[in-house]
């Protein structure tokens, strides 16, 4: 922000969709065009700031913290800096940015945390040598088969239960502790 002799920074996004549709009409009331959800071309803010000591100065030179009432700095502040060329504003690409205004997005958001949290666990597992493993190994009995289409495995009459390694890409014999 030096660099650019700028008091704070804001974080936007590049392209804002809208959560209904929207129509154009003609002046006798038709709709001669309609979109729903469509993406306005502005950037809008994400809510996320960083203030220089300037910034944090000018603000408390333009509210009265004793004010009773709520201020937006967002209301005060940012307009004063945009206006003196002292406001840096940084693209978030729009699939990076996932608002959280009402319940349907909380819901949403806590979906992608939930893939984003196993998708961890897989690559945490890949990094030890378990990721290659199939996840119903680890959760379920070894003597089930895996999801899916069954495959054919032999197995001797009275022999231990085999198991598939997608890692090792063959058979392996388990072996338990009291057949030792």
């Amino acid at each position: 922000m030096n660099r650019l002799g700028v008091h704070a920074s804001a974080a936007v996004t590049t392209g804002l969709q809208l959560p209904w549709g929207c129509a154009e009409i003609d002046p006798l009331g038709l709709a001669t065009s309609f979109r729903e959800k469509p993406v306005l071309p502005v950037h809008a803010s994400v809510g996320l700031y960083i203030l220089e000591p300037p910034a944090l100065k000018t603000l408390l030179d333009l509210v009265d913290m004793s004010a009773e009432g709520a201020v937006e700095f967002e209301n005060v502040l940012l307009p004063l800096l945009a206006e003196q060329r002292k406001l840096h504003a940084f693209a978030v690409p729009r699939d990076a940015w996932l608002p959280i205004n009402t319940l349907k997005e909380l819901e949403t958001a806590g979906e992608l945390l939930a893939q984003v949290e196993k998708a961890e666990r897989w690559a945490r597992r890949s990094r030890s040598g378990l990721g290659a493993q199939p996840l119903w190994l680890e959760r379920k009995p070894v003597h089930r088969p895996p999801p899916g289409p069954r495959k054919r495995v032999w197995q001797p009459r009275a022999a231990k239960p085999l198991v598939f390694s997608e890692r090792k890409s063959r058979l392996l014999r388990i072996s338990s502790p009291s057949l030792h």
